[in-house]
């Protein structure tokens, strides 16, 4: 993980207070962010993000049925909406 990826995940994680992986909240934070998920049949990826620079959509492949996995590729994809936005 780079370093700027690194600090901006320390901005949300003490902006929302997070002390432990069980209390993130990926709904809000995305909420928070002008970020909205649904889960979508795609092809070719597991996840994807649009954005216009100040909301975004993320498209989680809907073939994924672990939770785990399906946190993993919200959080993937909403770290590029921080890291990428502009």
């Amino acid at each position: 993980m780079s370093i700027l990826a690194k600090a901006e995940a320390q901005k949300i994680i003490d902006y929302y207070g997070i002390s432990s992986p069980e209390e993130i909240e990926l709904n809000i934070i995305s909420s928070g962010l002008g970020v909205y998920i649904e889960d979508k049949d795609i092809d070719g990826s597991e996840g994807r993000i649009t954005h216009d620079g100040k909301r975004g959509f993320i498209a989680v492949n809907s073939q994924i049925t672990y939770l785990p996995k399906k946190r993993f590729v919200i959080a993937h994809e909403l770290g590029h909406f921080r890291l990428h936005k502009n």
